[in-house]
C-alpha cells in the first residue's frame, strides 16, 4: 500500500525544481521575474508565455540584455565578463555606466576620472594610463569621441559588452603559438652542432 502512495521519481524531481523555483523567484520584484522567466523560456525553447502587463522594454530584451540587468556592480559584471585586457574593461565601465548603474551613477560619457574609479570598484589592476587606455579603446572602434576628454559607448563596443565577452577562446589561441615558440628555441636545428677536432680531421683526410 506505502508503495501505491509513494510519488515517482520524476514526480518528486519535478515538485523539487519547482520549490526551488519558486524560493529564488519570490524575494525578486515583478519585473525581475518576468526577466528572468523570459529568459529561462528562451534558453531551454520554451514557447513564449503572454505577458499583457510587461512593458515593451523589456519584452524586447534579449536573453543576454535580461542577465545583464541583473547586475548590481561593476565587481561582478567584471568577474562575469572575464576583460582580457584595460581596453575590454573600460568598454564595460563604459556600458556599465550608460545600461546597468544605478540612476545616481549613469552617465552616457566616460572620460579619466571613471576609468579609474571603476577600475579601482572592480578591483582591476592596470598599468595602462586611462587616457592611453581610452584612446586605445577609441581606435579600436569601441567608443567614439563625445567632448574634450569623454569618450561614448558606440554599438561596436556595446556588442562587445554584451556578446564579445568573456572571449572564450583568448587563453587556448595565445597560449598554443607561445608553447610552439618555446619548443622551437629548445630544439637544435639539424647540424648546429660543433664538430669535434677528430671529426674534423677524419673528414680532411676523406677529401
Amino acid at each position: 500500500m506505502s508503495d501505491q502512495t509513494e510519488l515517482a521519481p520524476e514526480i518528486q524531481a519535478e515538485i523539487g525544481a519547482l520549490q526551488a523555483v519558486l524560493s529564488a523567484l519570490s524575494p525578486l520584484d515583478e519585473e525581475t521575474r518576468r526577466l528572468i522567466l523570459g529568459y529561462v523560456q528562451q534558453r531551454f525553447g520554451v514557447s513564449q508565455v503572454q505577458t499583457p502587463s510587461a512593458t515593451p522594454s523589456t519584452a524586447s530584451l534579449t536573453p543576454v540584455e535580461a542577465v545583464a540587468e541583473q547586475f548590481t556592480d561593476i565587481r561582478t559584471l567584471k568577474e562575469k565578463k572575464r576583460p582580457a585586457n584595460a581596453v575590454d574593461m573600460a568598454v564595460l565601465v563604459a556600458y556599465y555606466l550608460a545600461e546597468i548603474a544605478p540612476d545616481s551613477e549613469r552617465r552616457e560619457t566616460i572620460g579619466t576620472d571613471e576609468v579609474t574609479r571603476y577600475f579601482q570598484q572592480a578591483d582591476y589592476r592596470s598599468s595602462g594610463q586611462p587616457r592611453v587606455i581610452l584612446h586605445r579603446a577609441k581606435n579600436a572602434g569601441y567608443l567614439d569621441s563625445a567632448e574634450r576628454g569623454q569618450y561614448k559607448l558606440n554599438p561596436v563596443g556595446r556588442n562587445l559588452a554584451i556578446q564579445g565577452l568573456p572571449r572564450v577562446e583568448s587563453v587556448a589561441t595565445r597560449s598554443k603559438p607561445a608553447a610552439k615558440r618555446r619548443k622551437a628555441r629548445a630544439t637544435p636545428k639539424r647540424g648546429a652542432a660543433k664538430k669535434s677536432p677528430t671529426a674534423k680531421r677524419k673528414s680532411a683526410r676523406s677529401r
